[in-house]
Parts: C-alpha cells; sequence; structure tokens
C-alpha cells in the first residue's frame, strides 16, 4: 500500500477547494456582469433582515471573497464592498441573510461536536488499522460518516440559495436569480465533494498508520 496516496489525495483536494472558489468568482462576474442594480449588498442585507425582523449588523471583510454568518456575534460578513451593485455581490448578502433567517444547526452551534467526530473517526481508522480490520471495511463507514455531515452542510447551503434566489428574483428578475441559484448549487456540490475527499485522506493515513504499527 503507498503511504503518500492519502497525501496526494489531500492536495489534490485542497488545491482543487482554493481553484474551485476563483473560478466560480470569475465565472460569476462574467455571466451576471450586465445585472445592474440601484442598492448596494450591505443595504440590501439591511433590508432582507429588517424584512426577517432579525437584528445582524452588515460588515465587510477585506481578507475574504466569501461572506459568512456569524450567529453568535450577531454579524453578516460579506467578501464585497458595502456599497458594490454587483449581481453576486447581492446574491451573497441575500444567501447569508438566508443562513441567519434559517439559524445555525447544531454543529454550528457546538463547533466542538465537529472536532469531536472528525477525531472519532480518525482514531478509529486508526485502531481499525491496528487491529486488522479490512480496509474497505474502514474507509466504507468512514464515508458514510463524512458524506452524511457533508450532505448535510450541502443542504443547509441549498437552503441558504434558495432564500437568495427568491429575494433576488423580486429585485432583478427570475431568470438570472435561476441561473445564480443553479451555479451556486454546482459550486457548493464540488467544495461538499473537496471537503470528503479531504477527510478520507486523513481516514486512509490513520489506517494506513495503525496497519503499521506507527
Amino acid at each position: 500500500m503507498d503511504s503518500a496516496a492519502p497525501i496526494m489525495l489531500a492536495l489534490l483536494a485542497c488545491a482543487f477547494n482554493f481553484f474551485a472558489g476563483r473560478c466560480f468568482d470569475m465565472l460569476c462576474r462574467v455571466m451576471f456582469t450586465e445585472q445592474e442594480s440601484t442598492v448596494g449588498c450591505g443595504e440590501f442585507a439591511r433590508q432582507l433582515i429588517g424584512e426577517a425582523g432579525l437584528s445582524y449588523r452588515v460588515i465587510h471583510d477585506k481578507s475574504s471573497l466569501t461572506g459568512r454568518c456569524n450567529f453568535k456575534r450577531k454579524l453578516i460578513v460579506l467578501g464585497y464592498p458595502l456599497e458594490s451593485d454587483i449581481f453576486t455581490a447581492l446574491f451573497q448578502a441575500a444567501h447569508e441573510v438566508g443562513h441567519a433567517v434559517k439559524g445555525p444547526t447544531v454543529f454550528m452551534s457546538h463547533p466542538i461536536l465537529t472536532v469531536l467526530l472528525y477525531l472519532s473517526v480518525i482514531l478509529g481508522c486508526y485502531f481499525a488499522g491496528s487491529l486488522g480490520v479490512r480496509q474497505w471495511q474502514s474507509l466504507g463507514v468512514s464515508f458514510m460518516i463524512f458524506g452524511v455531515f457533508w450532505f448535510a452542510w450541502l443542504h443547509n447551503e441549498i437552503s441558504a440559495s434558495r432564500f437568495a434566489g427568491t429575494k433576488l428574483a423580486v429585485h432583478a428578475g427570475e431568470s438570472p436569480a435561476r441561473k445564480m441559484v443553479l451555479v451556486d448549487i454546482i459550486y457548493k456540490s464540488i467544495l461538499a465533494l473537496c471537503q470528503i475527499s479531504f477527510c478520507m485522506s486523513a481516514a486512509w493515513a490513520a489506517f494506513v498508520l495503525g496497519m503499521r504499527g506507527w
């Protein structure tokens, strides 16, 4: 068994994850460059927050291309300047507000659960390797656990994207909103596969180490 294979899988997953984000941003800018708006993404987010009866603040993070919803601090963090009125910026704003409206998942509310889940699977693979359990059995169970975890993440992302599409359809038209939602779902699905691949590489490496008695 080639012990370098898990490392190569992890590196490929990380590289694909990195370039997928850049390609997604450039693709969206090209596809939706003609969509115009009279409101910036910051103001658009505030409007949606007000409609939902929430009390989140909206800020811009210059160091990131992606947005995020900080449930604990009640923040909608955008990767675009708040005055940006391009279509992708408006979608990002609506998407993050969608997360705020839906609320945090169990794993988002308690990040320690994610850490414990990962450690349990990795350690389980290590001991499975040391005890002589078949590789396909150990990695098969790991794949199911990681698959369920990241499928739940993807479902949450799709819900936020559909929320954003509904709001953008009213603001900028139904056709571009549908296209944006479809592109985002494809992108998030690719990210989920990259994350599963990265997690499986760690489980695979742990199994190899356990099998070799390290």
